[in-house]
């Protein structure tokens, strides 16, 4: 048990069904400070969980350390890799699942200051939205419906970031063009990391020094 709030993140538990990787310590929370585990590295305890997530027994919210994120998020790229290779699954839905693990590794470099690592976790990932995007007609007004509208700078760089790559496969861009798309679009977030969050989503005009810091995102990217 351990009331370490900070270092633990929530996670989609269902990415560990069928998937294999390094494992890791899975938590409940008790309270709003106290985490206790759920089950440990032990391969009777992982068993366990996959035995519940075949049984459809699992409710709960489901936590791991900060320190895990990286093994957590190669969980999710192979559980996505599953999904794509499905061929009677929606474009839709395949899209939607790809949003959600985007957005919340962004997240974690963002809001959480999280390890540049998870970018690079994230790279399978965007390899896999190129491809849903650019052999299924997906279109702008599906994107529309699955990215979120919050105004966040993880959430604005992901929907950003979908509608370079729909709009680089609609106007027919070789697949070098569009990766290298949506490489200059992260490098562009990771130079955004290092700007306080309040100047980013200053309302109104910048004066001459805020002005000047917002345009170093270039620099540092």
């Amino acid at each position: 048990m351990t009331s370490e709030s900070n270092s633990f993140r929530p996670v989609n538990i269902e990415f560990l069904a069928k998937v294999e990787g390094d494992s890791f310590d899975i938590f409940l929370q008790s309270n709003s400070e106290t985490f206790v585990k759920f089950a440990s590295t032990d391969p009777k305890h992982q068993e366990k969980v996959l035995r519940l997530l075949d049984e459809g027994e699992i409710e709960q919210e489901f936590y791991i350390r900060e320190e895990d994120l990286f093994k957590y998020y190669h969980y999710a790229t192979q559980s996505l890799r599953s999904v794509m290779n499905i061929p009677n699954v929606p474009i839709e839905t395949k899209t939607k699942k790809i949003y959600e693990v985007s957005q919340g590794a962004m997240k974690e470099f963002f809001s959480c200051n999280a390890s540049s690592k998870i970018l690079e976790s994230t790279e399978e990932v965007m390899d896999m939205k190129e491809d849903c995007l650019s052999t299924a007609d997906a279109g702008f007004a599906c994107i529309s419906q699955i990215t979120s509208k919050d105004y966040y700078t993880h959430t604005h760089g992901v929907n950003v970031d979908l509608y370079c790559m729909t709009f680089g496969a609609k106007v027919g861009l070789p697949k070098d063009d569009v990766k290298q798309l949506k490489f200059e679009r992260m490098i562009h977030d990771v130079g955004k990391s290092k700007i306080d969050t309040a100047l980013i989503n200053k309302n109104g005009k910048l004066n001459d020094e805020e002005f000047e810091q917002k345009n170093l995102i270039r620099l540092w990217a």
